[in-house]
């Protein structure tokens, strides 16, 4: 079966675009702060790929909506200033 559904009802953007909207609330389930691709796919539940070489938009959608936000969310700082102390 191929997959002609639209972009939009893809469960796998689906998907991705939740986690992305998670992990930049600061709410994630399945990974931890850092914002990273790599994260993102774990918190997305997809394989890496989708996003490196299937979706690669929603890559660059996640990527410039970290550098738009500047900053690690608000529920992280704490851990990630405790982590980097040791």
């Amino acid at each position: 079966m191929t997959d002609t559904a639209p972009a939009d009802l893809n469960p796998v953007r689906v998907a991705i675009i939740a986690a992305m909207d998670r992990r930049l609330a600061g709410t994630p389930l399945r990974s931890t702060g850092r914002l990273s691709i790599s994260l993102l796919s774990i918190e997305a539940d997809v394989k890496r790929w989708y996003l490196t070489h299937q979706h690669l938009d929603l890559k660059e959608l996640f990527q410039a909506r970290v550098k738009a936000q500047g900053s690690t969310p608000d529920a992280f700082a704490k851990e990630l200033s405790e982590h980097e102390a040791l």
